[in-house]
Order: structure tokens, then sequence, then C-alpha cells
């Protein structure tokens, strides 16, 4: 029997909790911690399911958003997670590209994020790379792919094109982002 771990980091405790409340809703067990020293004990006691963790950097200053994403996607890796969601505010508040960065580079090499913002339930939607609220874009917020615009190895798919997209970046080993409507 494989034991199914998934370890999910969010800038908030909103955005822990939601992500959460869906694996629930899935049928898979779930948690919610804070980020904390010691943490890393608990992970590699968790034993099977989602466990979400506030790392509380969307209000914080990039360079301890990075510092903290890092240590804790590095804890869930030692801790043999086999799966790490970067969770992402639906209207792309906090520091996204640098949090995806760093849980990217120290998940490791073949690191792959699928970024597609959203929380339909309440009118926010990705599309053509865009949030867009009731339909709407976002006043004031950037094209996801302008966030990324640093990375040579970003690209702008559809949804439908995710396993094929993942296969024609699967040989680069830099960062690998693909923008997901």
């Amino acid at each position: 029997m494989t034991r199914t771990r998934i370890g999910i980091i969010a800038d908030d405790l909103t955005g822990a909790a939601d992500t959460a409340v869906a694996f629930v809703s899935a049928g898979m067990p779930a948690s919610v911690r804070f980020a904390r020293p010691g943490l890393a004990k608990e992970l590699a006691a968790f034993s099977v399911g989602a466990m979400a963790v506030d790392a509380a950097t969307r209000s914080r200053e990039p360079e301890w958003a990075q510092v903290v994403t890092t240590t804790l996607t590095r804890d869930f890796c030692d801790a043999g997670f086999g799966i790490l969601s970067k969770k992402l505010d639906s209207l792309l508040r906090g520091h996204v590209a640098t949090e995806v960065r760093a849980a990217m580079a120290a998940w490791g090499r073949g690191s792959l994020a699928i970024v597609a913002p959203a929380f339909p339930a309440v009118g926010r939607t990705t599309i053509d790379g865009r949030v867009l609220v009731n339909g709407r874009p976002l006043a004031g917020s950037p094209r996801i792919a302008d966030v990324f615009a640093s990375e040579d190895r970003v690209q702008t798919i559809g949804l439908d094109e995710v396993p094929g997209g993942y296969r024609a970046m699967n040989d680069r080993e830099a960062l690998k982002v693909m923008i997901a409507p």
C-alpha cells in the first residue's frame, strides 16, 4: 500500500485551511499547521494525507519569504513527501514568483510549477494567463507570465496541454514554470 503524502505551503492561514478543506472534501485526510521550529519532526511522523502549513509570508519581506519557503520545502522533501504544492493567492498577492522559485530550487532538479491561480466559487479565474474577478481583469494585476518575466523557461499553455507541455520542457535543467489558464 502506497502512503500518499502531499505537502502544502501557503502564504497565510486562510490559504492553508482552504487547501486542506479541498483535500478533505475529496476524501483525503488533511491537517493544518503553523510554520515553527520543530515542525520537521512532525512532518516526518505524518503518515498519510495532506499537510498544509501556514508559512505567514504574504506580508513579510521577500527575502524572509524566500528563506521560509526554502526551509519548509526542504523539510517536506527530507520527510519523504512525494508531492509539494506551493499554494498561491488567487489575486497574486504576496511574493508569488519568489516563493515559487524558492520551492522549486529546494525541491530539486526536475521540478515543475503549474501556475493557475483561481477560486471560482468567489468569481476568481485565470484565462489566457490573466487573473479575472467576475469575468473582468483584476485592476493593476500583471499577467502571470509577467510575474515570472525574468525566467527564460516560462511558457503559457492550456490545461489540456499540461502533460505534453511538461514532456516538452522535461529535458531542461532550469526553472520550469507553466502558466495554465
